[in-house]
């Protein structure tokens, strides 16, 4: 009789452990943003425009962030990593692969001189775009871009998610000021250590880290590889 006494206690403890466990957070993924200008060299700089919106990002204590290198394992795992653009159904079929309930989109584009980055939040289930930004400035300092598209978009999400905690704006390490040619550096170095080529990719970073010394998220990517 003890047995099936032990069973219902645990039985018991079980499901209340489930009543009073917390919801999940919702996961957002930040897919690789569309280069449409036609300086090529300046399309690199995709990939880092994605890890600075990643950093920008992670931290709030109202949703999780996808890593860019989880991302870009599924690309891989996929054989999508050659994609440049994502249609509706890929990126639905990424962001259901990734288990993120939104995902954040975006552009850019050089043009004499001046950078314009556009970025909306989509909603993985129905497709609804949840909020757009929008910043222009000069190619030579884009961090004040990122930081606006980053705000705009925390923003965004903290309207579209149930106020059950806090928010905060995260802290990061950023630049004073960086170019978008060493962000772009910066992307070809991320692309070498995704393909496996960590000396090429050591090299890149050194050399980013040569023109923008106070850049932590290079310093870190470079200690990481080099480990």
């Amino acid at each position: 009789m003890r047995l099936p006494a032990v069973a219902l206690l645990i039985g018991l403890a079980t499901a209340l452990h489930a009543v009073a466990a917390p919801p999940a957070l919702p996961t957002i993924a930040v897919l690789y943003f569309e280069y449409d200008g036609s300086d090529m060299p300046l399309s690199d700089a995709r990939k880092g425009l994605t890890a600075m919106l990643v950093s920008e990002l992670s931290g709030d204590p109202g949703y999780l962030v996808v890593e860019r290198e989880r991302f870009q394992s599924l690309l891989t795992e996929q054989k999508l990593q050659r994609s440049a653009r994502f249609d509706a159904t890929t990126t639905a079929r990424i962001g259901l692969l990734l288990g993120a309930r939104f995902l954040v989109l975006g552009s850019y584009l050089v043009l004499s001189g001046t950078l314009r980055v556009d970025a909306r939040i989509v909603e993985v289930e129905t497709g609804r775009i949840v909020r757009t930004a929008g910043a222009s400035g000069t190619a030579s300092d884009m961090m004040p871009l990122v930081q606006t598209i980053a705000e705009a978009l925390r923003k965004g999400l903290s309207e579209s998610l149930p106020p059950t905690v806090p928010r905060s704006t995260p802290r990061v390490s950023r630049p004073k000021k960086l170019a978008l040619l060493t962000a772009a550096r910066y992307g070809r170095a991320l692309e070498a250590a995704d393909i496996g080529d960590s000396v090429t990719a050591a090299a890149e970073l050194r050399t980013v880290l040569d023109e923008q010394p106070d850049f932590a998220l290079a310093k870190a990517t470079l200690e990481r590889l080099v480990k």
